[in-house]
């Protein structure tokens, strides 16, 4: 019997929606044909949502002197229950990636998951397992959105921190975030939060000017000058660099 329950919410994770989001090496504009989808709009990211796994045309076209060049046409696979991100690269080959999507109702089960935890337990990480990796677009439009939502400074921030904690980050995306506080002092706890958690510290000054408050500046500065330190040890431990 629970055989046959695995083999049921196996089969209804699969028939979760899919997703597919598209952007090109440089974030320049570019227009996309997906499927029987021909809207032409030039933008910098191309997004489609609840998608059936399967087989699709793609066609991505950019603008030049020379008039509309098309970059990349072929068909690109869409796994099940995924949500898949595509970066086309300068010289036109398509870079995909898929993330099993983390939002799936309460009743789903990953077997493949479960599987791999039992295979796991009692067997010590490697650092290669236990290293944060650096957060993709997609999970950042995910955590983004979730921080937008939340009812409360406090949840906002609870749930900034959570992601600080999982992943690394550019400068650029926690600059995108720390925009979402409301008040200043949760702002700066992020931006201290945040600091140790981005591959780019050389450029963190684009996070201290989203305050506005001398002491608050200061708090900052001072804290980046103390962890130093750690980020360089961080380099060096997961060989980002």
């Amino acid at each position: 019997m629970f055989f046959f329950i695995i083999l049921y919410a196996v089969a209804q994770a699969q028939n979760e929606p899919s997703s597919l989001q598209i952007r090109m090496w440089d974030n320049s504009l570019f227009s996309a044909v997906f499927a029987n989808d021909e809207g032409g709009k030039f933008q910098r990211a191309y997004n489609v949502r609840s998608l059936e796994g399967g087989e699709y045309y793609l066609r991505i076209m950019q603008r030049t002197a020379g008039g509309i060049q098309t970059i990349f046409e072929g068909q690109i696979e869409i796994p099940p229950a995924s949500r898949v991100q595509a970066i086309v690269n300068e010289d036109g080959s398509l870079e995909i990636s898929a993330l099993e999507d983390v939002q799936r109702s309460s009743s789903s089960f990953d077997l493949k998951t479960r599987i791999e935890d039992m295979k796991a337990k009692g067997q010590t990480n490697t650092a290669a397992q236990q290293r944060n990796l650096m957060i993709q677009p997609l999970e950042l439009q995910d955590l983004s959105n979730e921080m937008s939502r939340a009812a409360t400074e406090q949840a906002r921030d609870s749930i900034g921190t959570a992601g600080l904690r999982r992943n690394l980050f550019t400068t650029a995306y926690v600059v995108q975030l720390a925009k979402l506080y409301k008040t200043e002092e949760l702002r700066l706890e992020f931006s201290k939060n945040a600091y140790t958690r981005v591959v780019d510290p050389e450029n963190f000054f684009q996070v201290k000017m989203l305050l506005t408050r001398k002491e608050n500046i200061e708090s900052l500065e001072t804290y980046m000058e103390q962890n130093v330190n750690r980020i360089q040890r961080r380099k060096e431990s997961e060989k980002l660099f």
